[in-house]
């Protein structure tokens, strides 16, 4: 890796995967200038693509997945890192549930594993990400799923 500071060559001293096995972080170090800085790998999912329901062929996007987060969010107040914790952890049940797997998906296996993620911390933010995933036309069993106890 170049160093950001210098554009000299870097080394990596330190390296360490988070519990989920989802990313990596690693500490580098520059040869000429001596900083140091932290990188976080992920792996990148956006070779895998999915079946809208309009049958429309798309590749998947974790930046589209956390901007309906953001928006679903607008009105709510949240801890700092939530919603990007919350997206990490909705693709880690994604690939739990064989998503990124060699075939093609719907795109409602998304919603559907989302929308379970997101109500375990928010029931609001869930009906709100439901209501902005189908826009404001959700389908009522997941709204009676969504609203039961």
């Amino acid at each position: 890796m170049i160093c950001p500071f210098c554009e000299s060559k870097t080394r990596i001293y330190n390296s360490r995967s988070t519990q989920s096995n989802t990313q990596t972080w690693r500490r580098h170090r520059c040869t000429a200038c001596s900083r140091t800085f932290t990188t976080k790998e992920r792996i990148d999912w956006t070779e895998r693509i999915q079946i809208s329901s309009k049958d429309v062929i798309t590749p998947y996007s974790r930046e589209r997945l956390l901007l309906s987060l953001i928006r679903a969010s607008n009105n709510l107040v949240l801890p700092s890192g939530a919603l990007t914790d919350l997206t990490d952890t909705i693709e880690l049940e994604l690939q739990n549930n064989e998503f990124f797997s060699d075939k093609l998906q719907e795109a409602e296996l998304i919603t559907q594993v989302s929308t379970t993620v997101i109500h375990r911390y928010d029931p609001n933010l869930a009906l709100q990400y439901v209501n902005m995933v189908y826009r404001n036309k959700p389908p009522l069993k997941l709204l009676k799923r969504l609203i039961a106890p």
